[in-house]
């Protein structure tokens, strides 16, 4: 694998702009794969890009883009925003995407719906709105579309995604927040001989707290709902949790613990949750089964630069009571556990030497 460029760049107290070029060259070829969604895809050994980028702040308002250019199979992909504070209560922000759909993707990130800065079209807008002093919503509204078929997709295809949040923070020792997100898309419809569009649509509502009861003391909680709407059977998902967290004053140890009740219908109802685990720990949890969820997490400090973390996990499956299968089981793989009890164990010690 070889690479090389090179970039260029101007800058004064307003305004920034460069221009970079790269050349890649595989040791492989890479081939295309036969699925009509790959049919854009990259595929040989080498290719060469340069891009043009711009950041320019004019008062309250930022501009910023980039133009990305590929000479192998002569495809273009920019975005364009804008970031501007209209009032000291409002602030928006704004971007365009037009990514064309046999970009080539190696070593990029840029903003979209899909993982790929490639075969999508969009508008972006996001929004801070400070109420109160204690009261604000913030959120966003994307409109885009896929040029292109895609996995799961067999022609081009448009969706939506609505977030927004309500936040309330009366004091430093209590915040709530209430959540609210609308997704839609075109999928193809499983059910018809020939691949049909469907509208699928996800609806998640999430109420959060957090309450000190002291110094060393915090209690979280939240409550979260799933709700999914196609030509399919509706189905739901939820998910209410309570934790305890405990960090005493000058103390050399801290804990918290967690106790999650779900209820899945469906595993495309599954909802994410963070927990605390030791350090470089995987720290998100797929809530996406009916049944309950425990953990307690202890964390000791000494002086002498090491740190000692012991986590223990418990998760249960609910299981049909008109179920017979003697074989159930948690997970697939290497991860699968006989049963619908799974008890985890992590231990970690880490030392510091000066």
């Amino acid at each position: 694998d070889l690479q090389t460029g090179g970039y260029i760049e101007y800058e004064n107290n307003t305004v920034k702009v460069g221009g970079v070029l790269q050349y890649r060259k595989l040791s492989i070829p890479i081939r295309q794969s036969t699925e009509p969604y790959s049919f854009f895809s990259f595929q040989g050994d080498n290719y060469l890009k340069n891009g043009i980028y711009y950041d320019a702040v004019f008062r309250n308002i930022n501009l910023f883009g980039e133009w990305s250019y590929c000479f192998s199979n002569l495809t273009l992909a920019q975005n364009h925003g804008a970031l501007i504070s209209i009032h000291r209560k409002l602030d928006l922000s704004v971007l365009y995407r037009n990514y064309h759909p046999g970009f080539i993707t190696f070593q990029t990130n840029g903003f979209g719906e899909n993982s790929n800065a490639k075969n999508e079209k969009g508008l972006y807008l996001g929004y801070r709105i400070k109420l109160k002093k204690y009261l604000s919503i913030v959120g966003y509204y994307d409109l885009f579309q896929n040029l292109n078929s895609q996995f799961k997709s067999i022609a081009p295809s448009r969706g939506l995604d609505l977030w927004t949040e309500l936040r309330y923070k009366p004091s430093k020792i209590f915040n709530a927040y209430y959540r609210f997100r609308k997704e839609k898309k075109q999928i193809n419809s499983p059910n018809q001989p020939i691949y049909n569009h469907e509208n699928n649509q996800i609806t998640r509502h999430r109420v959060h707290s957090s309450y000190k009861l002291s110094k060393s003391i915090e209690l979280r909680n939240r409550i979260e709902t799933t709700l999914i709407k196609s030509n399919q059977p509706t189905t739901r998902g939820s998910l209410i949790y309570q934790d305890l967290i405990l960090k005493p004053k000058n103390k050399a140890y801290q804990w918290s613990t967690r106790i999650a009740l779900s209820r899945v219908e469906d595993y495309k109802n599954r909802i994410y949750s963070f927990e605390k685990s030791p350090l470089y720990d995987y720290p998100m949890f797929n809530h996406s089964y009916s049944g309950i969820r425990y953990y307690i997490l202890f964390r000791y400090t000494t002086l002498s630069n090491t740190q000692l973390w012991f986590k223990y996990g418990y998760t249960q499956h609910d299981t049909p009571i008109e179920s017979f299968d003697e074989q159930y089981a948690i997970g697939s793989g290497l991860n699968e556990v006989a049963g619908n009890k799974k008890y985890t164990f992590t231990l970690q010690l880490k030392h510091v030497f000066n």
